[in-house]
C-alpha cells in the first residue's frame, strides 16, 4: 500500500501576530537607520564645525575598535589597551609626519616653476598645431595665471594658519577650529574606550521580544560599514605607498605629493585617481617631452589595474556589494545634495541603504500580495 503524500509545509501567513510583529520591528529598524543617515548628513551640512570633529573621532574609534577589542581580551583592561593603541598610533604617524612634511614642503616649493613651464610648453604646442601665434591677450592671460600661481603657492604652506583663520571668519572662529582639531583625538579616545558600553546601552533599549532580530540587522550594517571604513583606509594607504614608489622610480618630480593626492583622494571613489593623474600629467608635460607622460600613464594603468583586480577585491571583497555604476551615481547624487561631505559619505550611506532595501524586499516577498497565484485562464 502506497504511503500517503507528505503534507506541504504551511507557510506562516503575514497576518499571524508573530509575523506581523516581526515585520513591524523590521520597519521600525529601517526607519531608524534612514533617519540616522539623514540626521548625520544634515548635521554635516548645517553644522560642519561641530559635526566634523565628532564624526572624525567616531570614525577613528570605529576603525580601531576591532584591534582594541583583540588587545583587551587578555589580562589588559580596555582603557590600557586603548591608551597603548593611541600611543602607537601617535608614534607611527608622528614619525611619518616628520619624514613627509619636509618632503612635501620642498616639493610644493618647486610646483610654481613646473606650472610656469607647463604654460609655456602648452602655448608653444598650441601655436605649432594651429600654424599661427595665439592672440596676445590669450598669451597675457596664460602668463598672468601662471604668474599668480607662482607668487601664491610658495606662501601657501607658511601662511596656512593665517589663510585658514581668514577663511573661518576671524580669530575666534580660527581658534575654535584649532580647538576642534585638538579635540578629535581626545574624543576618539573616549569613544574607543567606551565603544562596547555605548553599543550595549543602545542594544538594551530594544524590546526583548525583538532583540535578537534587530541586533542581527545591526550586525549586518556593522559588517558593511566596517568593510568600507577599514577597507578604504587600507586601500588608501596601500595606493599611496605604491604610487609613491613607482612614480619616484620613473623619475617624476613631486612624486610623493602626487601619490598622496591619489591615495588619500581615493577615500572618495575615483576622485583621487582623477586628481592625481591630472596633476601628474601637468608635471610630466612640464619636462617638455612625451616620454615622461607615457611613463606616468603606464604607472597609472598598472596601479589602477592592480587596484581593480587585486588590492580592492582582496581588502574589501564583495562585502560592500555595490556595482561601479551604483558607486558613480551615489557619488554624483550625494555630492549634488550635500557637497564634498556627501561625496565622502556617498558609498557607505548607499551600502547601508542597500541592506535596508534588502530587508524590506524580503518582507515584501512574504506578503500575501507577492505570493498570491495568478488566476487561471478560462
Amino acid at each position: 500500500m502506497a504511503a500517503p503524500p507528505a503534507a506541504a509545509p504551511r507557510l506562516i501567513e503575514p497576518d499571524d501576530d508573530a509575523q506581523r510583529a516581526s515585520a513591524r520591528a523590521d520597519f521600525v529598524w529601517a526607519g531608524v537607520i534612514v533617519g540616522a543617515l539623514g540626521l548625520t548628513l544634515a548635521l554635516v551640512k548645517l553644522l560642519p564645525r561641530m559635526a566634523g570633529p565628532l564624526l572624525a573621532a567616531l570614525i577613528v574609534a570605529y576603525a580601531l575598535d576591532p584591534l582594541a577589542e583583540r588587545l583587551s581580551r587578555g589580562s589588559i583592561s580596555r582603557a590600557r589597551a586603548v591608551a597603548g593603541l593611541f600611543a602607537a598610533f601617535v608614534v607611527v604617524f608622528g614619525g611619518l609626519a616628520v619624514f613627509l612634511v619636509p618632503a612635501l614642503i620642498t616639493q610644493a616649493a618647486k610646483l610654481p616653476a613646473y606650472l610656469e613651464g607647463f604654460t609655456q610648453i602648452a602655448v608653444a604646442r598650441i601655436e605649432a598645431a594651429l600654424g599661427q601665434p595665439l592672440p596676445a591677450d590669450w598669451k597675457a592671460a596664460a602668463s598672468l595665471f601662471s604668474g599668480k600661481l607662482s607668487g601664491v603657492l610658495p606662501q601657501v604652506l607658511p601662511d596656512v594658519a593665517d589663510f585658514a583663520g581668514k577663511a573661518l571668519g576671524g580669530t575666534a572662529s580660527f581658534l575654535g577650529f584649532l580647538g576642534s582639531l585638538v579635540l578629535v583625538p581626545v574624543i576618539a579616545f573616549y569613544f574607543l574606550r567606551d565603544y562596547r558600553r555605548i553599543t550595549a546601552s543602545f542594544s538594551d533599549l530594544i524590546p526583548r521580544r525583538h532583540a535578537e532580530q534587530v541586533n542581527g540587522r545591526f550586525r549586518e550594517v556593522d559588517r558593511v560599514l566596517g568593510a568600507f571604513v577599514r577597507g578604504q583606509l587600507t586601500v588608501a594607504l596601500t595606493l599611496s605607498l605604491v604610487y609613491s614608489a613607482l612614480l619616484s622610480a620613473v623619475g617624476l618630480e613631486l612624486a610623493i605629493t602626487v601619490a598622496l593626492v591619489t591615495g588619500i583622494g581615493n577615500l572618495a571613489p575615483y576622485l583621487g585617481t582623477v586628481l592625481g593623474f591630472s596633476l601628474a600629467t601637468v608635471l610630466a608635460l612640464s619636462f617638455g617631452n612625451a616620454w615622461m607622460l607615457a611613463k606616468v600613464a603606464l604607472v597609472y594603468t598598472v596601479v589602477v589595474t592592480m587596484d581593480t583586480v587585486l588590492i580592492t577585491p582582496r581588502v574589501l571583497g564583495d562585502r560592500v556589494g555595490l556595482s561601479p555604476v551604483a558607486v558613480i551615481l551615489a557619488v554624483l547624487s550625494f555630492g549634488q545634495l550635500f557637497g564634498f561631505a556627501g561625496v565622502l559619505f556617498a558609498v557607505p550611506a548607499t551600502a547601508v541603504l542597500k541592506v535596508v532595501v534588502g530587508v524590506l524586499v524580503a518582507r515584501y516577498r512574504e506578503t500575501r500580495l507577492y505570493r498570491s497565484a495568478a488566476q487561471p485562464a478560462p
